[in-house]
């Protein structure tokens, strides 16, 4: 930022021909050695079941791990919801050398929930009149 020139300090024609320090995403560009190929992002195949039974979860990990393999990643990161994650990590845990690439994660609106319910255990008996803190 100390040796970008300020575009009030230039008029607009002349910027781009005096500005010799590019942004940030330019200098960052011109550090780096390999330009990574673009990404594609899309999704995945709709599974018809109910997504709380172990046999779908399952059938989800396995997927996981397939996809896992194919982009040749050393492990793979699945965020789940409360009900689906706990039935994974059951999975998980059973078959923990078949699934050990896979990562899961509570997703942050159920995240935040538990957090909130810690809170709200906390500080159930603590109202202003009856707060002996």
């Amino acid at each position: 930022m100390l040796l970008r020139m300020s575009s009030s300090e230039l008029q607009e024609t002349d910027y781009s021909r005096v500005q010799t320090i590019p942004s940030w995403s330019g200098f960052n560009a011109l550090q780096r050695c390999v330009v990574p190929p673009q990404s594609s992002v899309g999704y995945l195949p709709c599974i018809q079941s109910s997504p709380t039974e172990l046999s779908t979860v399952y059938s989800l990990l396995m997927k996981t791990m397939e996809i896992c393999t194919k982009l040749e990643q050393e492990e793979i990161v699945v965020v789940l919801d409360q009900a689906i994650y706990s039935k994974a990590l059951q999975i998980v845990w059973k078959e923990s050398q078949r699934f050990n690439k896979v990562i899961l994660r509570l997703g942050a609106f159920h995240t935040t929930c538990v957090m909130l319910g810690v809170i709200g255990k906390r500080f159930r008996r603590c109202w202003p009149e009856r707060c002996t803190h």
